[in-house]
């Protein structure tokens, strides 16, 4: 795909019109225009990262192309397939509107489990949060100005660790997270099942009042919000002369 890159070369994707559902995982993408043309649907305008995005790869039966002198090539090919269809185009958020399911809120289909994976990202995102030994916590923030501690938030993880929260995270070891609503996913990682994600929040944290702290391997744990504190060389005493009389 490399030797497409340029940023003067316009990207298509088609999809079959039975698949049209699965096109949610990328409407909020304002720039793509939709057309329709019989049984396919065609979405233009895409950048290049898009293209090698999560989003565009886990779109069921879908094809690829890149335009040049009117004409469509398969990524990866030399060879022209077909001529760019002549549509009428529209934005994606008008041609693709949201449609809200009929939902009966007494049955969350516990008879039917949810195979949750995480999987790499190719689309870089900003880092969160830090979860970091509370030993290499303890040496930094003693000896850390007051105004690097400014803005960030902290809590207890157990007995060992500290989970920092918001930017620009501490220069200290530890494993580094990502924010993808109230799910802290460890930075490079993200659901395969995309257009599942809110269902699968919403499942697990009803509330929206806890952090969801994932691995990669699809496990979590929750984290109250209301336990999460200024962070600051203060609150961090407090909280560990706490741990130590509890």
């Amino acid at each position: 795909m490399a030797q497409h890159s340029a940023n003067d070369i316009s990207y298509y994707l088609s999809v079959a019109v039975s698949h049209k559902d699965t096109l949610g995982s990328i409407r909020h993408w304002s720039q793509l225009k939709i057309g329709y043309e019989e049984a396919l649907i065609w979405i233009k305008d895409l950048s290049f990262a898009q293209m090698d995005a999560l989003e565009v790869k886990s779109l069921p039966q879908k094809s690829l192309y890149y335009a040049k002198d009117q004409k469509l090539f398969p990524l990866g090919s030399l060879l022209p397939e077909r001529n760019i269809p002549s549509l009428l185009w529209t934005h994606i958020e008008r041609g693709l509107p949201l449609q809200l399911p009929a939902l009966n809120h007494n049955y969350f289909g516990l008879t039917e489990p949810i195979h949750i994976e995480l999987t790499l990202s190719h689309v870089e995102q900003e880092a969160f949060a830090l979860l970091t030994p509370l030993s290499v916590l303890q040496e930094y923030i003693r000896m850390a100005p007051e105004i690097r501690l400014k803005n960030l938030d902290w809590v207890l993880v157990g007995t060992e660790k500290a989970l920092v929260l918001r930017t620009p995270l501490l220069p200290i070891q530890g494993q580094v997270f990502w924010r993808k609503g109230n799910s802290l996913l460890p930075t490079g990682y993200d659901f395969i099942q995309y257009s599942l994600h809110t269902f699968i929040e919403n499942l697990i944290n009803p509330d929206q009042d806890q952090w969801i702290v994932w691995n990669t391997d699809a496990s979590y744990f929750c984290i109250p919000k209301r336990y999460v504190e200024a962070l600051s060389l203060s609150s961090f005493r407090q909280s560990m002369n706490t741990l130590h009389h509890a």
